[in-house]
């Protein structure tokens, strides 16, 4: 009975390595025969993110499919296509490859700071179509470029195969600054913004040189301005001017500020209300107001507000010389002349008077001449004879 039971556990030891080693070999065929089939390689990772690729009909898509709704062979369906229909074809030249599945593209464009793009976000596209927009800048700031590089505000993308994102760059206009500084000499200060800061073209601030005590506004450094107040405008360049002042005590003008207390030499009998010669509104103002029509364009008058004193005419100082009227401009004109023509004939008596001496010298010496020659031939007879 024992032995039995070993020959039949043999049996069964010997069945199962058989199966056994059917199974390892068959098994091991299997994997060999599935590794080397090319649809089933596992794709590598780059592999792997490249789509899948099909055809489809980009123009002429004028052949008719069959009767079950197919292309011909060597034609290619036309239903992805603008123009075409789910009932035609076309063949292999008209045709286009695109990533399976992919109906719309996606084309983002964005704007950066200072400006606004057209078309702006995301907008769907056809695979194959177009679209564009155009970058425009905000007041004060001009378009650069775009992200992918391109210089010029209105751009078109073609043929769009791909999702992209374009951003339009913009930088802001450098705007030409200047600076206007206003300062003061002795004498003086200056009322308003005495530093400012202005662009291209533009205007400045009113600014004023007023005066201390016994003072009084002479002039600007630059001479561009005549009055005290000045407002520069259209300014093109940095500006630096001097207020200058002078001593008010001393110039023969009595000033309204000036009196005969504190200043004898200009104010000595004005301000005693009576206008006399030879003050006058320049001079006196407290006793000599300034009239329009008194002939004298006194401070405060111009041509616009009292042309009967400042026009073409009119003096802007009182009559002090000989050239304050015409007669004696024309006295004065007949005196230069006569002493002119008087130079003129005495200028030639130092030539008159050499050709009379040389022509009297002449004579004596022909007249001397002539005397020997007689003498001569009366001797020369006498012997003769």
């Amino acid at each position: 009975m024992s032995n039995m039971k070993v020959k039949v556990g043999s049996k069964g030891m010997v069945i199962a390595l058989i199966i056994g080693a059917i199974l390892l070999g068959g098994g091991g065929g299997y994997l060999l025969w599935r590794v080397n089939q090319p649809k089933t390689v596992a794709p590598t990772e780059s592999e792997a993110s490249v789509p899948k690729m099909c055809r489809r009909c980009k123009k002429n898509c004028n052949i008719p499919k069959t009767s079950d709704g197919q292309c011909n062979p060597m034609s290619y369906d036309g239903k992805e296509n603008v123009g075409c229909t789910n009932t035609t074809c076309c063949k292999w030249d008209d045709t286009e490859e695109y990533p399976c599945g992919v109906s719309k593209y996606h084309i983002t464009y964005n704007a950066g700071d200072g400006g606004t793009v057209t078309n702006a976000g995301k907008n769907e596209v056809n695979p194959g179509g177009s679209i564009g927009s155009e970058a425009k800048p905000n007041t004060g700031y001009i378009f650069k470029q775009w992200s992918d590089g391109k210089t010029t505000a209105m751009r078109t993308d073609s043929n769009v195969q791909a999702d992209a994102t374009y951003t339009a760059t913009f930088e802001a206009i450098k705007i030409e600054k200047f600076t206007l500084k206003y300062t003061a000499g002795t004498g003086g200060s200056i009322v308003g913004n005495a530093t400012q800061t202005v662009e291209k073209g533009k205007d400045g601030t009113s600014v004023e040189a007023k005066a201390d005590t016994n003072y009084k506004f002479d002039k600007w450094s630059d001479n561009k301005v005549t009055t005290a107040t000045r407002t520069d405008t259209n300014v093109q360049a940095n500006i630096t001017v001097k207020a200058e002042f002078k001593i008010s005590c001393g110039d023969n003008i009595c000033d309204p500020w000036e009196d005969v207390n504190n200043c004898p030499t200009d104010c000595e009998g004005c301000g005693d209300g009576k206008c006399i010669p030879p003050e006058n509104a320049i001079t006196c103002p407290r006793d000599c107001p300034v009239t329009c029509g008194d002939g004298i364009c006194s401070e405060g008058e111009d041509k616009t507000n009292c042309p009967a004193d400042c026009g073409s005419a009119a003096t802007t100082v009182p009559d002090t010389g000989i050239f304050d009227n015409s007669k004696h401009t024309m006295i004065f004109g007949a005196v230069i002349l006569v002493i002119g023509l008087a130079w003129t004939w005495i200028s030639t008596l130092p030539k008159k008077a050499y050709v009379f001496v040389s022509s009297t010298s002449d004579n004596i010496r022909e007249k001397k001449e002539k005397n020997i020659r007689d003498n001569r031939r009366s001797r020369l007879e006498r012997r003769i004879k």
